[in-house]
């Protein structure tokens, strides 16, 4: 029977599902739950991303998973209407490929927007109900199509409705595609003569706005056409135009994206090359197979990323074809390649810095002497050359697995900086399921659960006690943990069932079916609703945590810094005040300094009386305090709790960074610059 069941999971066809909406999500974490539990459930692997202002999903399995995914999106009234673009391909055959696409794993998160028009968080995005009209493939299309560009406007309704001067009510058509330097490379629409075509050149989404404010007069009193792979980017790209008042008016997109268009005009029409895409299949095609792209060395026709070959400076994605990899590992052992952007920006004369740490200013470059450069450049290499090494340590009901796919995209930025080891925590907490009975019962946000419990629809399949489940740990916990109650012991691992909704029957007759699992597994229901200060009971355990943490740091050490998230960051502030204790003396616990990221202080025996004692305060080793700024943001952890936690700590030693986002590291500017700042202090 298994052999019959792989050899059908090997004939049946695989494919990529990407869609998005943008809608009012009343309960952001009651659908992260929802997609978690329903991709798992039908074996689907990607990412969705749930923002207050809607989702953005790209998923791929078995094209019957993925159609049974659609028909379950579709029974939740706030997705009615969703553009799903479905396409089958071959399975994940390069699983380094895979894996850095994120194909290799499910990762469903809560996020701040949908997509990320600006790197700066103060910045506030435009409204998407001012994005611009949508076009439809053929309606795209005829615009090209039609020599006579008055003529082709009219009946799509491109003529302006605003009141612009005579001389510009009949602006020219100006092409923009929204997408990066390293996607149009390989492919774009080049429409006839008359249409201006723009390409920002950008190597990533939220370099556009800097771009669209340089370029806003070629863009002020035309017909701006825009497009991007999937249609996603427009939305937001297209409101940034428009918000700019008289003479942005006109601006329109192509629905669905390139994906769309070659659907309908699988020959290519007038796109030319590879649509690039962000999934295993690095790229889709046309009928028509030529190549407009090039070898960053040779410049022969080239348009294949499958070596994934990057720009030593910037590290953005280049085409370098297989001869030119081959010489370069013949003269290297690590071959360096600059891209067109870098080379245009001059910052090639030291391959060593990253193009933060370069200087932008060509008067201060021609006035620094070759010996100086030389120097610093040794300099900058011998740092870069040391890694700082980081223990992290998850929060509670996390585990190893999950903060290191957490913080992926932070440890990736600081890669050439730190290298990061995760540890799991010594107490395994049990399988719990909640009813939502239970979750409304403290009344505090009743309205908003019951607005979910509405739009969605919580009967879709989900992951009844899978037979497989990677425990949930915590470094200090309740001292009713292993109660029957549970009470300030959920975990990731909790289910969310009506008493008397299909999932209750799902329930009864997966238990009937198979007991043994059911007592495997030890799935309990709580008795107790969902207490968001659960962290404040979680007093005890602090013995088998420093049991654990001693064998960590004489296994796996010596440690620079250690990062703490949540529960991690209290336990990590708890190593600090026992470094101190000992007066740097136990050599066996030793680091230099601490990231302590939406932390509080530990309400452990252990903790408090360390910090009772007021000539123990202020704690003395460098620190940097990340957490929501804004009461309310951070639903699990309050940042009152976070301030106090940064208030121990000397504070000419101190770095306080508050961010606008919930219970998250920010990995974007200014944030990234400040914690790379620290972190040199101590290369």
């Amino acid at each position: 029977m298994e052999e019959e069941d792989a050899q059908n999971e090997l004939v049946e066809d695989h494919g990529v599902l990407l869609y998005y909406k943008y809608v009012n999500i009343p309960d952001t974490d009651t659908l992260v739950d929802w997609f978690q539990n329903n991709c798992t459930a039908l074996g689907l692997l990607g990412r969705a991303r749930v923002a207050p202002e809607g989702i953005n999903v790209t998923v791929g399995g078995k094209m019957s998973s993925l159609e049974k995914h659609i028909t379950a999106v579709e029974s939740i009234p706030l997705f009615k209407g969703c553009d799903f673009k479905l396409a089958s391909c071959h399975r994940p055959l390069d699983q380094r490929i895979a894996k850095e696409c994120g194909f290799t794993s499910l990762s469903v998160r809560a996020v701040k927007d949908v997509v990320t028009l600006h790197s700066h968080p103060s910045v506030t995005s435009p409204s998407i109900s001012n994005a611009g009209k949508h076009l439809s493939a053929t309606e795209f299309h005829s615009v090209f199509q039609t020599t006579d560009l008055d003529t082709s406007l009219e009946p799509l309704a491109l003529q302006s409705e605003c009141e612009f001067g005579d001389d510009q009510h009949h602006g020219k058509v100006v092409l923009l595609d929204a997408r990066n330097t390293y996607e149009t490379r390989i492919g774009k629409f080049l429409p006839p003569k008359g249409i201006q075509t723009l390409e920002p050149n950008i190597r990533q989404y939220s370099d556009l706005p800097a771009w669209i404010d340089r370029h806003a007069d070629a863009l002020r009193g035309n017909h701006i056409l825009m497009y991007c792979t999937g249609g996603v980017r427009c939305e937001m790209a297209s409101a940034y135009i428009r918000m700019k008042g008289s003479g942005y008016e006109n601006v329109y997109q192509l629905s669905g994206g390139i994906q769309r268009y070659l659907e309908a005009y699988p020959d290519g029409g007038f796109f030319k090359g590879k649509n690039f895409v962000f999934d295993h299949r690095i790229s889709v095609g046309s009928l028509d197979k030529e190549v407009i792209g090039s070898c960053l060395l040779c410049r022969n026709p080239f348009d294949d990323y499958t070596s994934r070959c990057r720009c030593s400076n910037c590290r953005m994605l280049v085409l370098v074809c297989n001869q030119c990899q081959a010489s370069s590992m013949l003269n290297k052992k690590s071959p360096s390649y600059i891209c067109e952007l870098c080379h245009k920006n001059d910052h090639n004369d030291d391959l060593s810095k990253h193009p933060e740490e370069g200087n932008n200013n060509s008067n201060d470059r021609l006035s620094t002497t070759k010996d100086d450069h030389a120097a610093d450049c040794t300099v900058e290499k011998v740092l870069l050359t040391k890694k700082l090494k980081i223990l992290c340590l998850h929060g509670f009901r996390q585990n190893a697995s999950n903060l290191k796919g957490r913080l992926a995209s932070f440890t990736r930025k600081l890669k050439h900086l730190a290298e990061f080891v995760f540890v799991d925590a010594p107490h395994e907490l049990p399988f719990i399921y909640q009813s939502i009975s239970n979750r409304v019962q403290d009344g505090k946000d009743d309205a908003a659960l019951e607005s979910c419990t509405n739009s969605v629809n919580l009967s879709q399949p989900k992951p009844m006690f899978p037979q497989h489940c990677n425990r949930k740990r915590a470094w200090l916990i309740a001292p009713n943990c292993h109660r029957t109650n549970f009470d300030g012991c959920h975990t990731d691992m909790i289910l969310n069932l009506e008493e008397n909704s299909s999932m209750s029957k799902t329930l009864q007759q997966y238990s009937q079916q198979d007991e043994g699992k059911l007592e495997k597994a030890n799935w309990i229901q709580a008795t107790s609703p969902f207490d968001p200060l659960q962290y404040q009971q979680q007093t005890v355990g602090w013995h088998e945590t420093l049991i654990r943490l001693q064998e960590v740091f004489s296994n796996m050490g010596p440690f620079d810094g250690v990062l703490g998230f949540s529960q991690g960051a209290s336990v990590a502030a708890t190593l600090c005040s026992l470094r101190q204790r000992s007066s740097g003396h136990n050599t066996n616990i030793n680091f230099q300094f601490v990231l302590l990221c939406s932390g509080f202080p530990s309400p452990a025996e252990e903790f408090q009386r360390f910090i009772s004692n007021s000539s123990m305060l202020p704690i003395d080793i460098p620190s940097v305090h990340i957490f929501g700024g804004t009461a309310g943001l951070d639903k699990q952890i309050m940042s009152d709790a976070s301030m106090q936690l940064a208030s121990l700590f000397r504070s000419d030693c101190c770095v306080v960074l508050k961010h606008s986002s919930g219970h998250i590291i920010p990995t974007q500017s200014p944030y990234i610059d400040r914690i790379k700042d620290f972190l040199h202090q101590f290369l």
